[in-house]
């Protein structure tokens, strides 16, 4: 419960529209006035603010024919500033953050201070909010039912994804917000792949913090940092089979990054084996074979593993060539090595026509290459020849002037 001085809170520079119009309501009832199951007085307030609305009995008779009470609900992110707020309303200057900036705005505008609520979203907001800051932003608002900020922040988010290249930004963000962001229609991350490699982030991003909250262990200067700012660890939800479809959909990801085709193929496979048994050209785990087989690089990396699996039993007198030595010089072979049997075969069927295939590209490539070169080097005698010949002419011509 917090008490607070009515005079300031309905006549004070800071006044609360809100607390302004419960005042009027218990004048006009004849001084009491039941809210909620409790009575109010309008010789003075008492702020119940809440996230649980679980007040003893005792309590609420106790101070019924003291003073006037007002209770509210409000959520537990918002709660946790509210002293910031009640500092604002006594006349300290507010000192806005990234952390409390969406509570402070949704506080103001629940208890009507519209020149609080101007400085968070004319001023502070529009400065403060870039691409480092909208994640945060975007799950602060969110949780406060914010939505004209989440979304703001969103598309921030979106606009600018190709630019993000840290996972630890992401990480907190749930399931349901994550595919807000895949679906957006300013969505920008960069490229065929783009989208493909920050989802993997992401959910590479979110599963160590996972093990790390399991596990008990955390940074203890982030603890730190959190503390100060009054933050709290975000629930990490699970995620669903009809998450991980949507945020892989071949609408939004129609091509796979070939850095983590072997990633998603594993993950998949693990996690969300429903969605990886789907069958046809846009399924996921046709995405991640085309993905292997077409890439050069994949093949270069992947064949040679083939064969050296191959060959194992040759190297096991040499244990600096043996291929576990290369493999752990190259953790996306440890990821086909955990792939389910069948996955394995398939993936090595598509690799054989996608190798084949590249071979038939390169020597096209080559023959073209060679005929470009032949070609030059018909055009340059021709041209050579062209430029003797004119050079002749003119000399003939020049003797002939001369002789008359």
């Amino acid at each position: 419960a917090y008490h607070v001085h009515t005079l300031l809170l309905v006549y004070g520079g800071r006044k609360s529209g809100f607390v302004v119009e419960q005042v009027r309501n218990a004048s006009g009832s004849g001084g009491k006035k039941t809210a909620r199951g409790t009575t109010a007085k309008s010789s003075s307030l008492s702020n119940n603010i809440n996230n649980n609305n679980n007040h003893s009995n005792h309590s609420r008779q106790e101070h019924n024919d003291k003073e006037a009470k007002v209770e509210i609900y409000v959520p537990p992110l918002a709660a946790r500033h509210i002293p910031a707020l009640l500092d604002y309303i006594y006349g300290a200057s507010p000192q806005l953050s990234t952390s409390n900036a969406p509570s402070l705005r949704y506080l103001a505008n629940r208890f009507d201070i519209r020149e609080l609520h101007s400085e968070i979203s004319l001023k502070f907001i529009p400065r403060d909010l870039e691409l480092h800051t909208a994640p945060q932003y975007c799950m602060a608002a969110d949780d406060l039912k914010d939505f004209e900020l989440r979304d703001r922040a969103l598309n921030i988010l979106a606009e600018r994804l190709d630019k993000l290249n840290n996972g630890n930004l992401l990480r907190e963000m749930s399931p349901r917000l994550m595919r807000s962001l895949v679906q957006c229609e300013r969505l920008n991350a960069g490229g065929n792949w783009g989208l493909s490699e920050k989802v993997a982030m992401w959910l590479r991003s979110r599963d160590e913090l996972l093990s790390v909250r399991k596990t008990g262990q955390f940074d203890s200067h982030i603890a730190n940092i959190n503390n100060k700012n009054n933050v709290q660890n975000t629930p990490i939800l699970p995620l669903t089979d009809e998450d991980f479809y949507w945020l892989t959909h071949v609408q939004k990801m129609p091509e796979i990054s070939p850095y983590e085709a072997l990633f998603y193929l594993n993950y998949g496979s693990i996690n969300f084996p429903q969605v990886m048994n789907e069958v046809g050209s846009g399924s996921l785990k046709s995405r991640c074979f085309a993905a292997i087989s077409g890439s050069a690089w994949c093949m270069d990396k992947f064949l040679p593993h083939l064969e050296d699996l191959g060959q194992k039993q040759q190297y096991d007198h040499h244990p600096s060539h043996h291929p576990q030595k290369q493999k752990e010089n190259n953790p996306s072979l440890e990821l086909y090595e955990c792939l389910p049997l069948d996955i394995k075969v398939q993936l090595l069927e598509s690799s054989l026509v996608g190798a084949k295939k590249l071979m038939m590209e390169r020597e096209q490539h080559g023959r073209g290459k060679d005929d470009t070169n032949r070609d030059m080097q018909l055009s340059e005698e021709l041209m050579f020849k062209k430029l003797k010949e004119a050079s002749l002419n003119s000399s003939l011509t020049s003797s002939s002037s001369s002789s008359s």
